[in-house]
């Protein structure tokens, strides 16, 4: 005796039709299981978040100081070349080439060696390799590490436990910025951080560190330059010749006598730096959110996954 299949689907089995009316019609008859997904989604996203401390953005406004009582800019553009020279940077136009300068040393293991001798930075920034209690550094973990260490000893390069200012300047190297608005000639130096204190701490000493770099920087060379005219004008007879060298001498000395120590030499701070009260990351609304869409997707397709496997 034979049977005919009619087409019609097996007892206790669902056709999956195609149409969007009839998806939406299973979609609406899996509204718990997808619910379900949605706060799973939710869970994920808050246990990943606690995972990683929130991160605060300090940030400072700042712009170059003023030019009058400096010699003019015929002054500095003669010491252009010997102030980029000692501060190991390259100087582009701008109309205060001293706020260049200093704008170019922020980000430099020069200014965080300086920063990090005064203010003792680097356990902060490396503080999983830093021992509070016995006040000793460990040595870095990870496979990464592993590597860089077997390497440098396989071609006898000393292995250092102690983080350097290299290794900050790579570690800040996405984290601290500096930046200009629009064009306006005024920038903001910002540094992205868990402790938000710490923070807004750096970025004020990095700020009056490299200022008082290009400082100390341009006094040097000013004095080097009115001790050479001094001792050219001790040989120069030529009235003509001394006259020009004396008109020299007084512009270097105008302009070493505007060089106040501790006082801000080639930066205007218009903004302290601040932190706002709110952690910029992570975006705790949108990650949940996020979490949520991502656990409802997962679970709607589950369940039409196995409504489907049920019905085959």
């Amino acid at each position: 005796m034979q049977f005919e299949h009619s087409g019609e689907p097996l007892l206790g089995a669902t056709p999956i039709d195609t149409g969007p009316a009839d998806l939406i019609r299973l979609l609406w008859r899996g509204k718990w299981v997808i619910f379900l997904g949605a706060l799973i989604g939710i869970g994920v996203a808050a246990f990943v978040m606690s995972l990683s401390p929130p991160q605060y953005v300090a940030s400072a406004i700042i712009m170059p100081s003023d030019d009058s009582g400096r010699g003019g800019a015929a002054g500095k553009g003669r010491g252009l070349a010997a102030v980029a020279s000692i501060a190991g940077v390259s100087l582009g136009q701008d109309g205060n080439p001293y706020f260049v300068a200093m704008r170019q040393l922020i980000k430099t293991p020069r200014v965080y060696a300086e920063v990090d001798a005064h203010h003792h930075v680097l356990p902060e920034f490396f503080s999983k390799r830093w021992d509070a209690q016995r006040r000793t550094w460990l040595p870095p973990t990870g496979f990464v590490a592993g590597v860089s260490g077997s390497l440098k000893r396989a071609f006898g390069v000393p292995v250092s436990v102690v983080p350097g200012t290299s290794d900050l300047a790579e570690l800040l190297d996405d984290k601290l910025a500096v930046s200009e608005i629009e064009r306006t000639g005024i920038y903001t130096v910002t540094l992205k951080w868990k402790d938000p204190a710490f923070a807004r701490s750096f970025v004020t000493w990095v700020i009056t560190t490299a200022d008082d770099v290009i400082r100390r920087d341009a006094r040097q060379r000013l004095v080097a330059q009115i001790e050479n005219l001094d001792r050219r004008l001790a040989t120069v007879q030529i009235a003509e010749h001394r006259a020009a060298l004396s008109d020299l001498l007084a512009a270097q000395e105008r302009q070493l006598m505007v060089i106040v120590p501790d006082q801000p030499f080639s930066v205007q701070i218009l903004q302290p730096a601040i932190v706002p009260e709110r952690p910029d990351s992570p975006k705790v609304g949108l990650t949940l959110l996020l979490g949520a869409v991502a656990g409802a997707i997962f679970a709607a397709l589950a369940w039409v996954l196995i409504r489907a496997m049920r019905a085959a």
